[in-house]
C-alpha cells in the first residue's frame, strides 16, 4: 500500500536493504545486527546472501529502547555502551522476559555489587 501511496518504484524488505546497504558499504561481511527500538535483528551471512537470520522473541529483552534507558541509568552514552560493556570481567545472568523483569534484575544485582561494565554486558546478553 506505501509503495503505491509515495509511488515508488520498488519495495524493499527492512532486512534486505540492511544487507544490501552493509555489503554496499563494507564488503563481505559475516554477520549484521540490527538493534532497533522494539526488536533486535540478526542476519547471519555467507557469500553476500543471507544463509540464516534470528529476530529477538522477548518483550524489551536487549532492545535499543532497553539498552539506551539502562546506559542513560548508568550515565554511559549510547555511544559509548559496548566499550563500556566490554570492559566487565563477568556479566550477570538476567531473566529473559518482560524489561519490568529485567529492571528488578538489575536492581538486585546492584544490591550485589555488580558494576555497571558487568551490568551493562549482562543485558547486552538477554536477547541471545
Amino acid at each position: 500500500m506505501l509503495e503505491k501511496t509515495v509511488k515508488s518504484d520498488v519495495n524493499i524488505v527492512e532486512t534486505v536493504a540492511h544487507m544490501m546497504s552493509a555489503t554496499t558499504y563494507f564488503g563481505e561481511i559475516d554477520v549484521i545486527c540490527d538493534i532497533g527500538g522494539q526488536d533486535i535483528k540478526v542476519l547471519f551471512m555467507q557469500n553476500g546472501d543471507i544463509k540464516n537470520f534470528r529476530l529477538s522473541n522477548q518483550c524489551s529483552a536487549g532492545n535499543g529502547m532497553l539498552l539506551q534507558a539502562m546506559a542513560d541509568q548508568f550515565g554511559v552514552k549510547i555511544t559509548e555502551y559496548a566499550d563500556t560493556a566490554f570492559g566487565a570481567d563477568l556479566a550477570p545472568k538476567f531473566s529473559y522476559g518482560c524489561a519490568v523483569f529485567l529492571d528488578t534484575d538489575r536492581v538486585n544485582f546492584q544490591k550485589e555489587g555488580f558494576s555497571k561494565e558487568e551490568m551493562l554486558a549482562g543485558l547486552a546478553q538477554v536477547w541471545r
